[in-house]
């Protein structure tokens, strides 16, 4: 009888088991296939809108460049940031099949690059990522256009690019005088491009601070020695940083300079940029004018001004998403179109090259600010037009 009941207990128990298991497969099966259907649709998704984006960019690139290399080439043409002394952010070296950078400058890839020529006017270029040339490939950035341009009429010239994505007006000021510092050969001119990142980035050009400061105080904090904080992070990367603050949301004292300062509205903040702004190139005039530089300060096209994208554009989308971002820029632009003061400031000149797209055939924007090679070639055009080439 023992062995009776001891027999119906073990089958009991292994029944249970076994129904346990098979129910916790089932469950299994269900939910995997569940999340397995929404991953699906979720890529599928995901799919239908790049496949949208890189048919746009297809256009924006006059269907020139197949979208399989667009999609190849898109890292390489990226940036490539690394911590630099006295301006925070700059380009790392490499070398690659569409993107080179060598001293953080980034340079042509091309075997005409800068023919010797006796007595080259030297010309240093600054600006933001749109300088830099996010996007499209060394040789089609808007400083290898004004190089291309130029000998191609047989003007002597040397380019160097110091365009560094996230800088501003007050960020390349900084960077001019620190190339001037380093070197013996002063530039004959100098052209700063800029609009971008000084309406794009309202908290770090109203707080006149660069782009990444507020990641960089989460992480050094304070300290008597930051370098041996248990916060300080020398291996940090700060795209990766920005990448998950954007993919994995949570609740962080990292007040990201995209965002207006407290007390701003975007009115109020557009008109204390177009103040900095003013400010910065009042500065860098005395600058260009102590060193015998002839400068050139230029405000750049942006999607929000003077720009009606057709219907196959869908690189330019925030314009419908964010109208209060739009109306900074507008505001922002048409204060500065509008003021006298930007026009008799010594030592430098300044140009409203803003509308120069707005009759443009086709897509100029391959993202949502970055220009295509013939709108680089546009802007380089005309750059040398304003500077007497």
């Amino acid at each position: 009888m023992r062995k009776i009941i001891y027999l119906t207990k073990s089958l009991f128990i292994s029944f249970s088991i076994s129904l346990g298991f098979i129910t916790l497969a089932e469950i299994s099966f269900i939910t995997a296939r569940f999340f397995k259907s929404s991953l699906s649709n979720n890529l599928i998704l995901k799919s239908e809108k790049e496949k949208k984006i890189y048919q746009a960019k297809f256009l924006a690139f006059d269907k020139k460049i197949p979208i399989s290399t667009l999609i190849k080439r898109s890292r390489e043409v990226g940036d490539h940031l690394k911590y630099e002394p006295w301006i925070q952010i700059g380009n790392y070296d490499h070398s690659g099949r569409y993107s080179k950078s060598i001293s953080g400058s980034r340079r042509m890839i091309k075997s005409s690059d800068f023919k010797k020529c006796k007595n080259p006017q030297i010309i240093w270029i600054f600006g933001g990522s749109t300088t830099y040339g996010i996007g499209v490939p060394s040789n089609e950035s808007i400083p290898s256009k004004v190089y291309e341009i130029a000998t191609s009429k047989n003007i002597c010239i040397e380019v160097s690019n110091f365009g560094v994505p996230y800088h501003y007006s007050k960020q390349e000021t900084i960077n001019f005088i620190s190339k001037l510092l380093e070197t013996e050969l002063i530039p004959n001119i100098a052209i700063f491009i800029d609009g971008l990142n000084d309406f794009g980035q309202p908290g770090a050009s109203i707080r006149g601070e660069p782009f990444f400061t507020p990641t960089l105080n989460q992480y050094v904090g304070n300290s008597s020695n930051p370098a041996l904080s248990s916060r300080s992070l020398p291996f940090l990367n700060l795209q990766l940083v920005e990448y998950l603050k954007r993919t994995f949301p949570i609740k962080s004292k990292i007040k990201s300079y995209y965002y207006l300062p407290e007390g701003y509205d975007q009115k109020s903040a557009a008109q204390e940029i177009k103040n900095r702004l003013l400010k910065n190139t009042f500065n860098l005039g005395s600058i260009c004018k102590t060193y015998k530089v002839n400068c050139f300060r230029f405000l750049q096209p942006v999607p929000a001004v003077d720009y009606k994208p057709p219907e196959n554009d869908v690189l330019t989308s925030w314009l419908k998403d964010e109208p209060e971002r739009v109306e900074r820029f507008k505001y922002g632009y048409s204060l500065i179109k509008n003021s006298k003061e930007f026009k008799n400031i010594e030592g430098i000149k300044f140009y409203d090259i803003s509308s120069i797209f707005q009759n443009y055939l086709g897509i100029p924007y391959i993202d949502y600010g970055h220009y295509s090679p013939r709108a680089n070639g546009i802007i380089a055009r005309l750059i040398l037009e304003k500077i007497g080439f």
